[in-house]
């Protein structure tokens, strides 16, 4: 049995079509839009965790705030980030705070870090955090309008506890 469709029928198809394709587009087109924002999302949290790890291992080399610039911008993978910081905090035996210096700021010397040295802290035990932020925009203005916003504020965060320092 062999369907046919009558002249009124003709073209409906590309009206469904025509139809549809604008809400699949949107649909696409937004999951385009939330990919970008996990993916840099998982870039900072690996860029945090990356420094951190290189920021607690030693703390006292020259070069320290080059070397955790490096392993936070390499884990990133290019993306712009706002200054971030590298936090210091040195504890006594019972995990109490002793002093807390700010020892890096966006990949350069921080006011705390000569402080850091010139009072011989940083030891085994002592903690280190990286804090690292960046802002988002959205690829896709009608979305940006749709959700009232044009860019997001995405920040991560990690702290490694001090295992060596010569």
């Amino acid at each position: 049995m062999k369907l046919r469709r009558t002249d009124s029928e003709r073209g409906q198809t590309l009206v469904e079509f025509g139809l549809i394709i604008p809400i699949v587009l949107l649909i696409m087109l937004g999951l385009f839009d939330l990919g970008r924002v996990v993916f840099i999302n998982n870039s900072l949290s690996d860029g945090a965790r990356n420094g951190a790890r290189h920021a607690s291992t030693r703390p006292r080399d020259a070069d320290y705030c080059a070397q955790v610039d490096d392993a936070v911008r390499s884990a990133t993978r290019g993306q712009p980030l706002t200054p971030y910081i590298v936090t210091f905090t040195t504890l006594d035996g019972d995990d109490n705070t002793l002093s807390t210096y700010v020892v890096c700021v966006d990949g350069a010397n921080g006011p705390g870090r000569a402080a850091m040295i010139a009072d011989q802290q940083a030891g085994p035990g002592d903690r280190v955090t990286v804090d690292i932020g960046a802002n988002v925009q959205l690829a896709l203005d009608f979305i940006a309008r749709a959700t009232g916003r044009d860019a997001f504020t995405l920040s991560a965060e990690s702290t490694m506890q001090v295992t060596f320092a010569p």
